[in-house]
Order: structure tokens, then C-alpha cells, then sequence
């Protein structure tokens, strides 16, 4: 099913239409320009970022119908997805959600949007898509990750401290391997911090209702501080649950 808001559709790539070549062609390139590139300044020019979950998983793009060219992306991974990859989601080179493993989980992630789009508008189109593939899936509960620029994480301590403090899950999930301990030292939080240091993504999370994992994993790859999202469905405020499933 399509969405559309003025120039811009939305939709599911489909594997059987005759442009998905061209379309997640179109993805790959984007999230080199995008993603790889921006946290990477020695890396230039054309390129495409791709991995073996990307042969398996749902694309969601939105499309610019007057230049044709995909100009935001996201990555649904669903547990049907992951069975000829030893059964583990990406995301969990990072984290441990052993106790999530009896409900139905959707991984969320590579979201990318075209950086003369980032006005919102585009990332509403795919929150939507990734609500609504998610009720369309029944999944229990979106799992994905939100990040800090940068490798070293006590720049953000007092932001990361207020999530753990706040918004943190009941869930006995945690950041594994190359671990940023984020710990509570008692001392008064800056909130004039919080509020400059808190990626939009995070903020947006936060209005949804979503909580995070414990403590924080060290991307070296990404250059880039990951916390762990957990999103569940029936957690969802109904405002926003029904925004986005129209």
C-alpha cells in the first residue's frame, strides 16, 4: 500500500515489481551518500552500502516522484527474515535481548533521509510505514538503535544519564562487547545538556513512548555512541499510534 503526501510516496518495496532493481539500487546509494560518508570523512564519491541482511529483509522508501529517485529509507527486519542468518538480528552484535526472544520482534533501522529533505516531513512518512508494517506484521515490539555522534561517550554523559534515569526498560536488555558503562554518579544532571545533547531521533522516541536497553555500545565502525530502543506496540501513546497507522 501506497502513501502519498504531495510529491513524495511511500511504500514497501516489492521483490516481484519490475523497478525493484532500480530501487534498492537507489537505497544502497543513498545510505553511502547519507550514512557511510557522513560518519566516515575519508570515504568519497559513489558507493553502495549493503549487507546479507538486505537480501532477506523489507525496504521501506519514500520516493520524490518529480526527480524519481528514493530520498529516505528504512530497514524492517522481521524473525522470518533472519532464519539463513543463524537466526540472530544485526543488532545483536550489539546488544543482548535474550528475554525478548517469546514475542514477535521487528529490527527497525538504516534510516536514512536525503539531507535537503531532513525537514520532517519525510521521516513522518516513514515512521508511518514503520508503524503500520508493524501492526500489519502483528509485532510485539520494534527493537532499533539511536546515536550519538562520536566514539567517546562521557561527552554525553549527562544526556545519557537522564535517559537511563527516565526512560529506562523494565526489560533486562544491554549493550554487549565494546560496552560505555553509563553510570548514575549521583551527581546533578545538566538539563541544559540534556536538551542540546539529545538527538532528535531520541527525542522522538521518547514522545512515542519508547524505552532503552542499559548502558551504551561503542560503534568504532560508525563513529557513533548506540543505545538500544525498545519499542512496544501496545506502549505506543494512542495519539501517535493512530497519526501514524491512517
Amino acid at each position: 500500500m501506497k502513501i502519498e503526501a504531495g510529491r513524495f510516496i511511500g511504500k514497501i518495496l516489492d521483490r516481484k515489481e519490475d523497478d525493484y532493481e532500480k530501487r534498492i539500487n537507489q537505497v544502497f546509494s543513498l545510505r553511502y551518500k547519507e550514512m557511510i560518508c557522513e560518519y566516515d570523512d575519508s570515504k568519497t564519491g559513489n558507493g553502495l552500502d549493503c549487507d546479507e541482511y538486505d537480501k532477506y529483509c523489507d525496504h521501506a522508501v519514500i520516493i520524490d516522484i518529480i526527480t524519481d529517485e528514493v530520498i529516505g529509507t528504512y530497514r524492517f527486519i522481521l524473525e522470518n527474515h533472519i532464519k539463513n542468518l543463524n537466526g540472530k538480528f544485526l543488532l545483536e552484535k550489539e546488544f543482548n535481548i535474550d528475554v525478548l526472544k517469546d514475542r514477535k520482534l521487528m529490527e527497525v533501522g538504516r534510516a536514512v533521509v536525503s539531507k535537503k529533505h531532513r525537514d520532517g516531513s519525510v521521516i513522518l512518512l516513514l515512521w508511518k510505514e514503520a508503524i503500520r508494517y508493524a501492526l500489519e506484521k502483528k509485532v510485539d515490539i520494534m527493537l532499533g538503535t539511536a546515536s550519538f555522534h562520536g566514539i567517546d561517550g562521557s561527552k554525553y554523559s549527562d544526556c545519557m544519564r537522564y535517559i537511563t534515569n527516565n526512560y529506562m526498560s523494565n526489560e533486562k536488555c544491554y549493550a554487549i562487547n565494546d560496552v560505555y558503562k553509563i553510570n548514575d554518579n549521583n551527581e546533578e544532571i545538566d538539563m541544559g545538556k540534556v536538551r542540546s545533547e539529545m538527538p532528535p531521533l531520541i527525542k522522538g522516541y521518547i514522545r512515542i513512548g519508547s524505552s532503552f536497553g542499559r548502558d551504551a555500545f561503542i560503534d568504532r565502525d560508525f563513529c557513533s555512541t548506540d543505545m538500544l530502543v525498545i519499542t512496544k506496540i501496545k506502549d505506543i501513546k494512542p495519539q501517535y499510534l493512530n497519526k501514524f497507522a491512517k
